[in-house]
């Protein structure tokens, strides 16, 4: 679906996490590990060739901004709906706009009633820098819970 995806990938025990497990739990969708995605629809040797950039450079942290908002994305005839929360990469609106997804779902969009209760739970305000680390992604795959870490760099 979206090919080879370099992640700053949140640690196991980060906030985000237990919000994406809560809703994947209340909206009966797949859990996944919190990520802001870097690159996405690589083909494996631009990956890694990314990746391995990517552990090179010192990892940036990132501030809340906005609320929980609903895209569609079209891929391999699959509609794929997010619910995606925006971070700005160091509190900077212009170094670009970053977001973390917090639930997936396959061909049936999420309703104004769970955008409203994805919206009613504690915000995480900040990801620092030592809440992630980067990771390549095999997501290939139109079920997230298919998508396989292939590398992590932590540091």
């Amino acid at each position: 679906m979206f090919k080879y995806c370099i992640w700053y990938t949140l640690v196991h025990d980060h906030r985000l996490n237990v919000l994406i497990r809560s809703l994947a739990q209340h909206f009966n969708t797949d859990f996944y590990n919190g990520h802001i995605t870097v690159h996405s629809r690589l083909e494996k040797q631009e990956a890694n060739n990314t990746y391995a950039m990517l552990c090179k450079v010192t990892k940036p942290w990132y501030k809340l901004h906005g609320t929980i908002y609903q895209t569609e994305t079209i891929n391999d005839n699959t509609l794929f709906y997010a619910l995606q929360q925006d971070y700005y990469m160091y509190d900077v609106e212009r170094l670009g706009n970053h977001h973390v997804s917090l639930a997936y779902r396959r061909g049936k969009p999420f309703t104004e009633e769970e955008i409203a209760y994805a919206n009613s739970l504690v915000s995480v305000d900040n990801i620092w820098s030592s809440d992630i680390y980067i990771s390549l992604n095999d997501c290939r795959s139109t079920l997230p819970k298919h998508w396989n870490q292939i590398k992590r760099h932590i540091f």
